[in-house]
């Protein structure tokens, strides 16, 4: 990592102070009570997108044949979907039982369908994907909470929540042909977390404050030579948030949080095991203040991947060599509301690799690896309604890798968001 990326990580982790628990969207909810006590709710959202991007064909620089790593289309040509954005849609059911002993016990389980097919054959839909995102039960008392079951994990989770695009587009990637969802800055500021199955406790609020701690379901980390499949430990997640306002009209979120799994694979000639360690810590700091919020995160790991958590999505998490890739990233936004409906933005992303040892062997050999993913964007989002937003986005992504061998893309999208 270079200085000038370590300083600005500094500065926007040196801001933070304290920690956030989870700040999901607002939503609505459709509730059925019952005589006895019991609830059952639903909430959700549909959301399309028609989607523009223009992207740039690679030039490789003297003595570069081939790349490894990035997020974005090589090609020149101009590619539309309609699509759904950073957010699949979301169907959510809820049942709470009544408040016994001074526990109240509630489940949720939240399916994220997505609307466009994959581009492979003709019209069909096949392609299209409901992913079973959420399924788990809490248990609040005076303790805290319990959560047990399939969620947001905690490292990197608010992150992504309070990515400008979150009901946006973003960046598309690689793969707009295909299925899944947009990239928004999964990639270009921070690394996506994922839900998974996990056991969670957080504290009271103290004054603000929570601390949550959990263990989690362990996962295979990919690797270049071959995956780390050996999952003897799980692995351990921690943040501590704060949310409150300071008076005068100001509000203020903060977090930190970290994580650590460690996997194993069994080396085919020697006969002996290699491990690998995913790792890492994140924070972020976000300020409302009339009508302004200005929000600054980042994170700092190894072996995290280059866009999805411990995944080969375009570079491996750990390389030949066995050694983990360090990733740095950080993102900051500007937005403002006027008279509560319309919200206008400003956003700057970026994530900067490290080059390990086997890196600069393969650059020597003609193969440059990705140095730095970054985008800017900038948004306009409007509620029509409570329950009915529009939106339009420009977004400029680009890759750079070690060589100095770059790619340019521009993404233009309109879309729409009904909410209950």
């Amino acid at each position: 990592m270079n200085k000038s990326t370590m300083l600005k990580l500094i500065i926007v982790l040196g801001l933070v102070a304290g920690t956030f628990l989870m700040v999901c969207p607002a939503q609505a909810k459709v509730a059925i009570g019952t005589s006895n006590g019991w609830e059952f709710s639903t909430d959700g959202f549909v959301n399309a997108f028609a989607i523009m991007e223009d992207p740039d064909t690679i030039t490789y620089n003297s003595g570069t044949t081939a790349v490894e790593g990035g997020l974005l289309l090589n090609s020149d040509d101009k590619k539309f979907r309609v699509r759904t954005g950073l957010l699949p849609g979301l169907i959510a059911f809820n049942v709470k039982a009544p408040t016994t002993n001074g526990l109240d016990l509630a489940a949720r389980v939240g399916f994220y369908p997505q609307i466009q097919e994959e581009q492979a054959s003709g019209r069909i839909q096949f392609g299209s994907q409901i992913d079973l995102r959420e399924i788990f039960m809490t248990a609040d008392g005076g303790f805290g909470q319990i959560l047990a079951g399939r969620a947001l994990h905690l490292y990197q989770g608010k992150n992504i929540l309070n990515d400008m695009t979150l009901f946006g587009v973003g960046a598309q990637g690689a793969i707009a042909a295909g299925g899944g969802t947009t990239l928004g800055y999964i990639g270009y500021g921070y690394i996506y977390t994922n839900f998974g199955a996990q056991i969670r406790y957080t504290t009271p609020d103290l004054g603000g404050v929570k601390l949550a701690i959990g263990i989690l379901d362990p996962s295979v980390i990919d690797g270049a030579a071959a995956d780390y499949t050996i999952t003897e430990t799980p692995g351990y997640e921690a943040e501590i948030s704060y949310a409150g306002s300071l008076g005068g009209g100001v509000n203020l979120q903060a977090w930190i949080n970290g994580m650590s799994q460690e996997a194993e694979r069994l080396d085919a000639v020697t006969n002996t095991k290699k491990s690998a360690t995913c790792s890492g810590f994140a924070g972020g700091v976000g300020v409302d203040v009339a009508g302004f919020h200005v929000l600054a995160s980042g994170f700092s790991g190894q072996a995290n991947g280059d866009a999805v958590m411990m995944a080969e999505f375009a570079t491996a998490p750990v390389d030949s060599n066995d050694d983990e890739r360090e990733a740095t990233g950080i993102l900051a936004q500007l937005t403002y509301t006027i008279l509560g409906a319309t919200k206008i933005g400003i956003q700057y992303g970026e994530t900067e690799f490290d080059e390990t040892t086997a890196d600069a062997a393969d650059r020597a050999a003609g193969t440059a690896h990705i140095e730095k993913q970054s985008a800017y964007t900038f948004g306009v989002y409007h509620d029509i309604t409570p329950n009915w937003k529009v939106m339009a986005e420009y977004t400029a992504p680009k890759m750079e890798y070690f060589d100095g061998t770059d790619l340019e893309s521009s993404v233009i999208a309109i879309g729409t968001f009904f909410i209950w």
